[in-house]
């Protein structure tokens, strides 16, 4: 399985880490996103919608 990265960690000096152990899958990064713009959106009765929003919004990132 190909695994997509949505971030990845960065040295002090600004470079990439190395360790894709450290970076942020792209799956995870989706999801994160997602149950965050479900809560802001929330009381504007919103929520289905901006959840979708957020496990889509970084989609061109996959190797898909």
């Amino acid at each position: 399985m190909v695994k997509c990265y949505a971030h990845t960690a960065a040295r002090p000096d600004g470079t990439n880490d190395p360790n894709t152990e450290r970076w942020q899958l792209l799956s995870a990064h989706l999801r994160n996103v997602a149950d965050l713009a479900e809560k802001f959106a929330a009381p504007f009765k919103l929520g289905a919608e901006a959840k979708l929003a957020g496990l889509l919004h970084d989609l061109g990132k996959s190797d898909f």
